[in-house]
């Protein structure tokens, strides 16, 4: 399984990519990618897509939208990706699947061969890391909230060196 959020959120079973499904849905996935391995409270959900105005509706809702995606990602995956729990949901995400991680490890590859005056290597890390970025705003057609804004930005930031 390959979970992509540098541009366009989407999950990439065996027999290509997941159905994405309408915007909010998609926020869904993008708000579990945020947290992945970690349970996402409703309430958060709620917030992450109706902007602190939710409907009377919106926990319902999310549960309807959870239960569609987590149907998409088991019969694209190898097991339950998708939990609902007392703390929320957990998207369970394997080492090496979700490109933000992967573009960290990278990054942090890049800069110890810089520390280590391997500035060929160094480049070649960092250059891998930017391949990564498939097009538009990281995290596409996902959540408008200042966490995302900001994960994006550090993304950024850490390919130039400029974050710590």
């Amino acid at each position: 399984m390959e979970f992509r959020a540098l541009g366009h959120v989407e999950a990439v079973g065996a027999a290509g990519a997941v159905p994405r499904g309408r915007p909010k849905p998609r926020t869904v996935l993008a708000c579990l990618l945020l947290s992945a391995n970690t349970p996402v409270p409703t309430d958060r959900l709620c917030e992450m897509l109706w902007a602190g105005n939710p409907p009377a509706s919106a926990r319902a809702n999310v549960r309807s939208y959870a239960a569609r995606l987590r149907r998409a990602l088991n019969a694209a995956s190898d097991g339950d990706r998708l939990s609902p729990g007392h703390q929320g949901y957990l998207l369970r995400v394997q080492q090496g699947e979700l490109d933000m991680r992967l573009f960290d490890e990278l990054v942090a590859r890049g800069r110890a061969a810089l520390a280590d005056g391997d500035q060929r290597s160094a480049a070649e890390q960092l250059r891998t890391a930017l391949d990564l970025w498939r097009g538009g705003p990281r995290l596409g057609g996902g959540p408008h909230d200042p966490r995302a804004l900001r994960a994006g930005r550090r993304v950024v930031c850490r390919c130039y060196a400029l974050d710590g």
